[in-house]
């Protein structure tokens, strides 16, 4: 029996954009203030994010706007 943990779906910075409509440095900005998902260090040159944490994000935007909450 195999009870190792099935793989994290990762997203590299390219693919970010067609998902959340940002640019680079709006991104950059929102995960400062801590509105945004942090990257994952997976080396000393690459960065990537988590699917499940952007899917998160996302459903927190349609949420707010479903409430009418401030972003």
């Amino acid at each position: 029996m195999n009870d190792a943990p099935e793989p994290l779906r990762i997203l590299r910075e390219a693919e970010l954009s067609a998902l959340d409509g940002l640019r680079k440095t709006q991104r950059a900005e929102l995960i400062r203030r801590g509105r945004y998902p942090a990257p994952v260090r997976i080396s000393d040159r690459r960065k990537v994010w988590l699917a499940h944490e952007i899917a998160n994000w996302q459903q927190a935007r349609i949420s707010a706007r479903d409430t009418k909450g401030a972003l």
